[in-house]
């Protein structure tokens, strides 16, 4: 049973929260910022309940002296069970018993398992030297999405046609007021958690930003979480009954998202 009744936006607001207090190591003249063992658990613990999620050590095995792991981190909520694997190493140093190189690799594996329901991931934007991108980076809407406007757009029937009929109603709608950081943080955390679809995913299935998107659409976001909503279950049916999914969002047109 679930151990709470709580909104996915809502835990994975508080599955992300910064902490208080973070460890820190240097590599070079870099510092990294980073949770321990005990802090991820302690946070899923604290949001999720104890019977709230499980970890699990599905395979491991070294090469040369490095020990990995891979781990499955199930999260339980209250419609569905989320499932996120990841790998784990750890390389051992001299004296290092075989036990404390595979909890080192477990241990980073649910790390790296955790972030991707939003505990610690905001660390990755709080180092030095060169930006890396996570796995579910947030991207920022690319600058040139107000140009968008300016292209001559097809008429509204014709966009809504692209649709299955129920839910035409929700684009042709002209141009879209632009989201707030908030919105678009909410965003992000409902398509990561209760989809299971990262950024990443998102913009591969829609051909680019959501903005630029919703601007040749014409929908809001809040529409457009709808419309993902409808096509995340469209598919989940599909699968159950193995067929082809009826219909997919259409993607943006490569001319428009070139803008």
């Amino acid at each position: 049973m679930p151990a709470t009744t709580q909104p996915p936006e809502a835990l994975y607001d508080r599955l992300a929260a910064p902490f208080e207090q973070t460890a820190q190591i240097r590599r070079g003249n870099t510092a990294l910022d980073y949770l321990t063992g005990e802090q991820v658990v302690s946070r899923l613990t604290a949001v999720l309940g104890l019977d709230g999620w499980e970890f699990e050590i599905r395979e491991h095995g070294r090469s040369g002296d490095t020990l990995w792991a891979l781990g499955r981190l199930t999260v339980h909520l209250p419609t569905r069970t989320v499932v996120r694997e990841q790998f784990g190493e750890c390389v051992t140093q001299r004296g290092m018993a075989e036990g404390d190189s595979l909890k080192g690799a477990a241990t980073d594996a649910l790390k790296k398992c955790a972030t991707l329901v939003g505990v610690g991931l905001y660390l990755s934007g709080k180092t030095e030297g060169l930006p890396h991108r996570a796995a579910d980076e947030r991207p920022e809407p690319p600058a040139n999405v107000t140009r968008l406007a300016a292209r001559q757009a097809p008429e509204a029937a014709a966009l809504k046609a692209l649709f299955p009929e129920p839910l035409r109603q929700y684009v042709g709608l002209g141009q879209p007021a632009a989201p707030t950081p908030e919105q678009w943080a909410q965003f992000w955390a409902s398509s990561n958690l209760e989809l299971g679809w990262p950024s990443r995913e998102i913009e591969a299935r829609l051909g680019g930003h959501p903005a630029a998107w919703m601007e040749h659409y014409g929908t809001t976001l809040r529409r457009l979480w709808v419309l993902l909503k409808a096509a995340r279950e469209e598919e989940a049916a599909a699968f159950g009954e193995g067929r082809a999914p009826a219909w997919t969002l259409p993607k943006l047109p490569a001319a428009a998202a070139e803008a």
